[in-house]
């Protein structure tokens, strides 16, 4: 390009040329650098979310050692361990993620106002992200449940 016009114009000043590729790549970098960002924090309150819930989890079963330990004494199958602690996991996880449903349905607006580029939200964006956070939940969940079922009840009632 700059030859052709150097060829007919030799005290013309040719700047700025650029492939279509280079102008499309350099119009979507700083989105996508955005989006990157976006991304990346998202990951990261996502795995301290995690971090939290586990530390919630750990913190509970820790609390009723003796609780458990009475119970396996008493010849409390596995099944009966993990349905008590998982429904006590489960009424604090339903009541923040209603919270944070009720907070988001009545932010929507004014994030919309605030953001040119606020995504609609669907009935099944709202579904998918409560799933997935049940998912981390049981999945925070996992390791103290299965240290409550292993707990050996004389050890756990002496150490008390």
């Amino acid at each position: 390009m700059k030859a052709a016009f150097q060829s007919t114009n030799a005290e013309q000043a040719v700047f700025g040329v650029l492939t279509m590729q280079e102008l499309i790549a350099d119009a979507v970098s700083e989105p996508r650098f955005h989006m990157f960002l976006i991304g990346a924090f998202a990951l990261l309150a996502v795995a301290m979310a995690s971090a939290g819930m586990y530390s919630v989890i750990s913190c509970l079963v820790s609390q009723r050692t003796s609780e458990i330990a009475i119970r396996i004494a008493l010849g409390a199958s596995r099944r009966a361990i993990v349905r008590t602690v998982l429904g006590t996991t489960a009424a604090w996880v339903i009541a923040g993620l209603a919270c944070g449903l009720s907070l988001g349905l009545a932010t929507r607006n004014t994030i919309r106002t605030l953001s040119s580029t606020a995504v609609e939200g669907s009935p099944w964006m709202y579904v998918s992200v409560l799933l997935f956070f049940v998912l981390v939940t049981l999945a925070a969940a996992w390791l103290p449940v299965r240290r409550a079922c292993r707990l050996d009840p004389a050890t756990a009632l002496r150490s008390e």
